[in-house]
């Protein structure tokens, strides 16, 4: 799982590679999970992803 920091609980966010939105207290408290297959860089020892995340309007 990937946690983040910093955003407003009550807003929502996309989050790059992911179609849905998430709510801010769900990807800091739960964050998302992510598997080796949708890693974007696997070297020996280390994997990398970037995420970008945006503010968005929701659309539940």
């Amino acid at each position: 799982r990937v946690y983040f920091s910093g955003l407003d609980k009550d807003k929502c966010y996309s989050v790059s590679g992911f179609d849905e939105f998430f709510y801010g207290d769900e990807l800091m408290n739960a964050g998302i999970k992510v598997s080796l297959s949708n890693l974007a860089l696997c070297v020996p020892e280390y994997l990398t992803k970037l995420f970008v995340i945006e503010e968005v309007v929701c659309k539940y």
